[in-house]
């Protein structure tokens, strides 16, 4: 196993993002020595969402469209339900989060991050949690709601709202110093 400050992790954003998790996500990260891309389907950038109004911009580091998984040690959907919303009918989006879980990469999905793996068609018997919101749509999907703050299921880990992003990321971080994989799906 590599060292933890030799990973990569791939953050999946679009216009609205919630800012505070994107941003604690990648100080995290940061404090580890690890390195982030911003991968998303609009370039050259993703304007986040702040409370109840449009907050900063952030640079994208790639597009989603030529960007590899495999070159990536893990996985963050930060929520936000702008961002979350139009992700979940990307098929780029889809691919590359398939091809990651089929890899066995680590996935983390914050609060309304979970609707793009809803979409992605991957929580089958995954036992996640979310906000109380989508639980509907987590079930559909053949996923086992959780009402805690922070899931692990083997390599997915959920967290409900950006109330619990540290406790997420503490967790996030160990997954990957461990080394614990995604299982990979069955995908019909």
């Amino acid at each position: 196993m590599s060292l933890i400050s030799d990973q990569k992790i791939a953050i999946i954003a679009g216009n609205g993002v919630n800012q505070n998790e994107l941003a604690i996500a990648r100080e995290q990260l940061g404090k580890h020595s690890i390195s982030v891309d911003i991968i998303s389907v609009l370039l050259p950038e993703v304007k986040t969402w702040l409370g109840n109004d449009w907050g900063i911009r952030v640079k994208v580091d790639n597009h989603i469209q030529f960007a590899n998984p495999m070159f990536y040690d893990a996985v963050i959907i930060p929520g936000g339900v702008l961002h979350s919303d139009a992700l979940r009918n990307e098929f780029q989006v889809h691919t590359f989060i398939r091809q990651a879980c089929n890899a066995g990469k680590p996935i983390g999905a914050i609060g309304h991050g979970l609707q793009v793996l809803i979409n992605c068609e991957v929580l089958a018997g995954k036992k996640v949690t979310s906000p109380e919101s989508i639980r509907k749509d987590i079930e559909s999907a053949r996923g086992i709601f959780t009402d805690e703050k922070v899931v692990i299921d083997n390599g997915l880990i959920t967290c409900q709202s950006e109330n619990e992003i540290r406790e997420f990321m503490n967790i996030f971080i160990e997954t990957l110093r461990q080394g614990i994989r995604h299982q990979p799906l069955t995908i019909l």
